[in-house]
């Protein structure tokens, strides 16, 4: 696993760095979850998988507390978070992945969800996403990549998602630093909504 090293500035916004498994978690989220098995094995040990490991980085890598309720569900194509903490996969088993997973527990912590996201976006007239405006969320997007200014000099967002780190699909997960890199701006945006 990778550890959030705090900056020398003491800000707390922090690029991740590598360190040797069984180190101390930074933080010590409390997400938990409860699942209504569907009765297909396949099924419910690629969700469970999943959210095991999600839940994991939540809690090593966020100070955020949630208890989710996760179910299968054939109407859902895909997968989708709600605020109530529900969790609801679909048929498509390839969004039965720990991305989508952490994902969704963003969406049931504010992510997209919270009342005051939409005033955090910049969306110009006749768009449909913008810049981020909040300072903590753009604070820990320039820590986490201070040399891709260019592409992303804020973060992005649209009424209901984030980017970069917002693991909107499985293929944004190539290393666990981008994990990391969720983690750490989910938590820079609930702090600018007042989480």
């Amino acid at each position: 696993m990778l550890i959030l090293q705090p900056d020398a500035s003491g800000d707390g916004y922090a690029k991740p760095v590598a360190v040797a498994d069984g180190g101390t978690c930074p933080y010590t989220g409390h997400v938990s979850y409860t699942f209504a098995k569907s009765g297909n094995s396949t099924v419910d040990d690629l969700i469970t998988a999943a959210m095991d490991q999600a839940i994991a980085y939540y809690n090593c890598y966020t100070n955020i507390t949630k208890a989710e309720v996760v179910e299968y569900d054939s109407t859902v194509k895909t997968a989708d978070g709600n605020s109530n903490g529900t969790i609801r996969f679909g048929t498509d088993t390839t969004y039965m992945v720990l991305p989508t997973a952490m994902h969704e527990i963003s969406h049931t912590v504010g992510i997209g969800t919270a009342n005051k996201w939409r005033s955090f976006v910049a969306i110009p007239d006749g768009g449909t996403s913008g810049p981020w405006t909040g300072v903590n969320g753009i604070a820990q997007r320039i820590a986490l990549l201070p040399d891709d200014w260019q592409k992303y000099p804020v973060p992005d967002a649209d009424t209901q998602h984030f980017w970069p780190y917002g693991l909107n699909y499985a293929s944004e997960y190539k290393t666990e630093a981008d994990l990391l890199g969720h983690c750490a701006m989910v938590m820079a945006l609930r702090k600018d909504m007042g989480m």
